[in-house]
């Protein structure tokens, strides 16, 4: 699960299944993972989605504004899994970064 607040505040949470007590209420517990602190919430827009992390919440993009680059990383140790070619994605078209990561 993921939590987003006010402020650029963004945790993620791990679901534990305890079993249940019944089969009609089942017993979860959601343990805290990380607090996001590198995630660009800039970048979602006012639709509170936020587009920059993959559905597996196992990597994210991110810019680097200095090299004019995207760059995809691990979600929790913040280590760079891959560098996105210019071809691919680029902010020297002078486009903001919000309109090329809503495409992505």
């Amino acid at each position: 699960m993921l939590e987003k607040l006010s402020h650029s505040r963004v945790f993620l949470y791990e679901k534990k299944d305890h079993g249940s007590s019944t089969k009609a209420k089942p017993i979860v517990t959601w343990i805290p993972v990380k607090r996001l602190q590198k995630i660009r919430t800039d970048l979602d827009g006012d639709s509170g989605y936020l587009r920059v992390l993959s559905p597996s919440f196992k990597s994210y993009l991110d810019v680097d504004l200095h090299k004019k680059k995207f760059i995809v990383r691990d979600t929790l140790s913040g280590n760079r899994i891959y560098k996105i070619s210019k071809g691919l994605m680029s902010l020297d078209e002078g486009e903001h970064e919000f309109n090329i990561v809503s495409r992505f």
